[in-house]
């Protein structure tokens, strides 16, 4: 066993034995394509006919260097391929796609394992090609601008705010650092993006634009989420109208200053409600930021805000 086929006629010619192949399979004992596997020996008698089975490569695949991990290879095997030779081989397999836009459609992303011994479930990743973007839209710069004026960018290129993370800087106060997404990126339209807003402190801005030192007012913020939920009836509308106002008690009397006009939302959106600097009335400290659904003047969702002199 091990020889070829070649190699075992010319050992037995003088013993006028012939060797006939039957079937091939796999073997990592003997992985050379072509080598004998085994043969039936109760037929090795002088002037018999042995049937051979030969060797047709390794039963194992392998993949990548588990060391290195280096799957580069990998990234050029036709998938397709792949597959029918873990059939011939009766090696199970599960076959998951997902979208790359470095490896071509088709072909092998990555494997849970560096080739296909022992017992475990080999999981195939397979390429589908570049993700299809719908109703697609590109990122704007929103760097170095204030961040009132980097959420309508957003708005008007019909993005989303995702939130905002606030770290200590020296760039300016209110000013947009770092965005989730390189502009002139292409994504789907209503794709939520995530600002990194400078502050002296580290933490929200609430003080508001410079404004003249004769300015009493007090002021406050907010940065939350809130569901724009939607009617389960099929003839009922997909969006809502929203509008953000700001409820303050003074002297007894509510007073209400709109912080954001009515807009159409999608029903389900998850509407981002960041105002950094809320104007309030001098001296009250406590507010309330309604969420209110303007087609019906119903409040969807209210927050509680504090409000103390910009200069405290």
């Amino acid at each position: 066993m091990g020889k070829t086929v070649e190699e075992a006629e010319e050992y037995l010619k003088a013993y006028n034995v012939h060797l006939k192949t039957v079937k091939e399979d796999y073997s990592d004992k003997y992985p050379t394509p072509g080598v004998i596997l085994s043969y039936e020996k109760e037929k090795s008698g002088q002037g018999n006919v042995l049937d051979l089975t030969l060797s047709d490569g390794a039963k194992t695949i392998e993949f990548y260097d588990p060391d290195t991990k280096n799957l580069e290879a990998l990234h050029t095997m036709k998938c397709q391929s792949l597959l029918d030779e873990l059939e011939k081989r009766k090696i199970t397999y599960k076959v998951e796609d997902e979208a790359s836009d470095t490896v071509p459609k088709g072909n092998v992303i990555r494997t849970n394992k560096p080739d296909t011994s022992g017992t475990s479930m080999l999981i195939i990743t397979r390429s589908s090609g570049t993700q299809q973007v719908e109703d697609p839209v590109l990122v704007p710069e929103l760097h170095d601008l204030e961040l009132e004026e980097a959420m309508s960018t957003l708005e008007d290129a019909g993005l989303q705010l995702e939130g905002i993370d606030y770290v200590e800087s020296e760039e300016g106060e209110n000013v947009v650092v770092d965005q989730s997404l390189t502009a002139g990126t292409e994504v789907s339209r209503g794709t939520a993006i995530r600002l990194t807003v400078a502050s002296s402190t580290g933490e929200p801005f609430t003080t508001g634009a410079l404004v003249s030192g004769t300015d009493n007012a007090w002021y406050g913020s907010i940065n939350t989420a809130v569901k724009i939920g939607g009617e389960t009836s099929p003839a009922a509308s997909n969006t809502r109208v929203i509008l953000i106002r700001l409820c303050q008690d003074i002297d007894g009397t509510e007073r209400y200053t709109t912080l954001q006009e009515a807009r159409s939302y999608a029903a389900g959106t998850e509407l981002q409600v960041v105002i950094p600097s809320i104007k309030g009335a001098t001296g009250v400290t406590k507010g309330t930021v309604e969420i209110v659904d303007a087609s019906n003047d119903t409040v969807i969702a209210s927050y509680s805000v504090n409000f103390a002199p910009r200069n405290s």
